[in-house]
């Protein structure tokens, strides 16, 4: 039996399957056209590499700040909910989770039983989240992936203070401005972020073992960044992509409510 999940964000989508008790393939995708056309892209891509059709999915759950626009849904879970179910499965060790992405940014604590005991959202500023980063490369006029390359050989790092993203971008200006190499200046923009990070994840107990998930988990500069200033080691992931890991949640939750229906439709014995 086949089940998926969707994870519909701002900027990416994401899609897993599953089978039996294996991911028979995940996949993420960016997208700038309809939330709903980027649901079936990802979905199909998915398929395609585990030599599957739409006819051989069972259930499919969604979640994502898009997960209504998902047409092939089932049913929809929170994302939180998603991650807390995909690292549970992954590592039932891990006791708090950070998810930066796109627009994301969030941390919950997980208990002994594995489920969450505080969590902390940030949905009104973009400042330390995927977002932020791709509009103060655009201003230094490069792509985020070269000046993210470049930044990393910085050895003067200058510090942007300004938290509002327009305020941000017009800081970095006024530096090239003033003749400041960029990638110190970018350098200095993602060590911002990562303290905009580790301070929002430090409002839930920081307890080991930690994972970073999200699409800005695969920064590197980022990630360790944060790991010096929260003093720990992120937990890996088996492999998964951190940034596929809440639809990897959404197919686990699809297996289990199908066998819940499926359970209630038996005949008694």
């Amino acid at each position: 039996m086949i089940f998926a999940g969707c994870d519909l964000g701002i900027v990416s989508a994401q899609a897993a399957l599953v089978k039996d008790e294996e991911i028979v393939a995940l996949e993420t995708i960016p997208y700038k056209n309809l939330p709903r056309q980027a649901a079936k892209e990802v979905m199909e891509k998915a398929l395609k590499k585990a030599g599957l059709s739409w006819s051989q999915i069972d259930y499919c759950i969604a979640t994502g700040h898009g997960k209504r626009a998902v047409p092939h849904a089932d049913g929809f879970v929170h994302e939180m909910g998603c991650l807390q179910r995909a690292v549970q499965e992954i590592n039932p060790r891990i006791r708090t989770v950070i998810d930066v992405g796109g627009h994301t940014l969030q941390a919950f604590a997980i208990n002994e039983k594995g489920g969450i005991s505080e969590n902390v959202s940030l949905h009104r500023c973009v400042t330390g989240t995927g977002l932020y980063l791709e509009v103060i490369a655009r201003a230094l006029g490069m792509s985020l992936e070269d000046i993210l390359e470049a930044s990393l050989t910085s050895e003067e790092p200058l510090m942007v203070t300004s938290q509002c993203v327009v305020l941000a971008e017009s800081e970095v200006i006024s530096r090239v401005n003033e003749g400041n190499d960029p990638k110190d200046i970018f350098a200095g923009v993602v060590r911002f972020a990562a303290v905009r990070i580790g301070s929002m994840a430090r409002k839930v107990p920081i307890r080991r073992e930690v994972a970073f998930v999200g699409g800005m988990a695969k920064n590197a500069a980022i990630r360790n960044h944060l790991e010096e200033s929260l003093k720990v080691a992120f937990a890996g992931l088996a492999g998964i992509d951190p940034q596929a890991v809440s639809a990897y949640g959404a197919a686990l939750f699809a297996k289990e409510k199908y066998l819940s229906i499926s359970k209630k439709e038996w005949p008694e014995p």
